[in-house]
């Protein structure tokens, strides 16, 4: 005579829990909210990825890294668009389609161990959609004297720089930076699309408009302004302005600070919804006690957010604006990103990943793809970071005063440690997760191989279900006599 080992009323009624939970998870999914139509969310996309880097930071370093007559960083930043931004670009917009959830949902799905909390995703706050910029400056200078020297410097390549590591970082971050890859805005927006779309081609449209944005600002700012271009974040809201004021029609400077502000906008509303879908994903703790409304969560988080840049509007914000440019907006994305990759390629598997393309799109990916996701992507990254690390190692982080490449001095001690921080905290927090997600797991199969032993011991025969979790353990044997 054989008997079981029940469960007892209360597993039965969490069972019955988590089935109505997936039920309602099935039930949101399957009703959540879709875009207008396609035009909204590709402009939205492409709003996300156009920011003022596009406008500034992209001239900057193709005058940083020029010296001479000829320009080396247009190399670098084109490599790393096709064999990583794209690529990248292609994989954050296919996942949330396909998986129909935020920046944080999505890898609960995919493996347990890239994920911070086990509860799935149960509000999507529509309230940070953008249609995306339709306000676009540009400045008439081509038939300024020198035009044509200016134009043969930003687009005439110079390979000595290219041997710098720091050069190819710069331009992977850019790319990162400007697509607005590994900030989780991306996969929020197409996760709003309906699962039967063209994906690739919604990548390929908004990587190729990105670029072309950067180039097409970076033309009229050669133009006019030539080599003056190495002046960083002023070169947008000083020098800028003061070429529009000498033209004919200098009322019309308003024009160029409207489409700055709808930049910046634009981009904040992707960067908010990154933020915002962790925070409801993981019911963090005060967020659940004081029980607040999507409205007020997104308040507080911009609060808190204006009152940490009030620092970048002291005397000394500039220099801290070229560090947070440095060090978080390049190292940490590019961590983020190979975890991605590694997580989706190697974790979740890239058959699957193709299946579920395969089904979306009508096709399979083809060999571009297939290279860049396996093996392409994931080792440049790799390379680019231990070349960086193993450079800036050597020698102590340096700061620009007045004129760039020029007055060069050290950061403070204080200072060092805190650029260090800003580089590594980001970062750290996946792998610790990924560990303690492991070792919970590791923990869990062992408890139940020991209460297997113990109930043999009583038995001369024992099955179990592992595949049931330990929540839901069934153990069968035959009484002892």
């Amino acid at each position: 005579m054989r008997t079981c080992l029940k469960r007892t009323k209360k597993e039965k009624k969490s069972q019955m829990f988590d089935m109505e939970a997936e039920s309602d998870e099935q039930k949101e999914i399957t009703q959540r909210p879709k875009w207008d139509n396609k035009i909204q969310y590709l402009l939205t996309c492409i709003g996300f990825a156009v920011g003022l880097g596009n406008v500034w930071r992209v001239p900057y370093l193709c005058q940083s890294y020029g010296g001479g007559k000829q320009n080396s960083f247009l190399i670098p930043y084109v490599i790393a668009l096709v064999f990583e931004g794209l690529p990248l670009l292609h994989m954050e917009l296919a996942i949330g389609q396909w998986l129909r959830m935020g920046s944080v949902g999505v890898w609960s799905v995919q493996s347990p161990h890239i994920r911070e909390s086990p509860l799935p995703w149960r509000d999507c706050p529509t309230s940070g959609s953008l249609q995306g910029i339709e306000t676009i400056g540009s400045p008439i200078a081509l038939t300024l004297p020198g035009t044509s020297d200016d134009l043969i410097y930003l687009f005439t390549p110079n390979w000595e720089p290219l041997k710098n590591p720091k050069v190819w970082l710069d331009a992977a971050t850019q790319i990162f930076f400007s697509l607005s890859l590994a900030f989780g805005g991306l996969i929020a927006f197409s996760s709003y699309n309906p699962q039967k779309n063209n994906c690739e081609r919604d990548a390929l449209i908004v990587g190729c408009v990105n670029s072309f944005t950067s180039i097409y600002a970076s033309v009229p700012i050669f133009v006019i302004l030539g080599f003056k271009s190495a002046s960083g974040t002023g070169l947008a809201f000083i020098l800028f302005t003061e070429a529009v004021i000498e033209m004919s029609a200098s009322q019309v400077w308003v024009l160029f600070f409207v489409m700055l502000f709808c930049l910046g906008l634009s981009s904040m509303f992707g960067n908010l919804e990154g933020v915002l879908t962790p925070l409801l994903d993981l019911h963090i703790f005060i967020v659940t006690c004081l029980m607040m409304s999507d409205i007020l969560l997104t308040g507080l988080i911009c609060l808190i957010s204006f009152a940490v840049a009030l620092i970048f509007t002291l005397g000394s914000g500039n220099y801290w604006l070229e560090i947070f440019n440095s060090y978080v907006g390049s190292v940490p994305l590019l961590n983020i990103a190979f975890f991605e990759i590694i997580a989706v390629a190697f974790i979740f598997g890239i058959n699957r990943f193709n299946d579920n393309i395969e089904w979306m799109t009508g096709r399979r990916p083809n060999i571009y793809w297939q290279a860049m996701w396996r093996f392409i992507s994931p080792f440049m990254l790799l390379v680019v970071f231990v070349a960086y690390v193993v450079i800036e190692a050597e020698k102590q982080p340096t700061y620009n005063v007045h004129f760039p490449l020029a007055d060069v001095l050290h950061y403070p001690e204080w200072v060092f440690v805190i650029c260090v921080l800003l580089s590594i905290l980001p970062v750290v927090s996946i792998s610790l997760v990924a560990f303690y997600k492991f070792m919970y797991a590791q923990q869990s199969h062992t408890h139940m191989k020991i209460l297997t032993c113990n109930i043999a011991r009583y038995s001369d025969k024992s099955s179990v279900d592992f595949n049931l979790g330990p929540g839901n353990l069934l153990v069968s044997y035959p009484t002892r006599r």
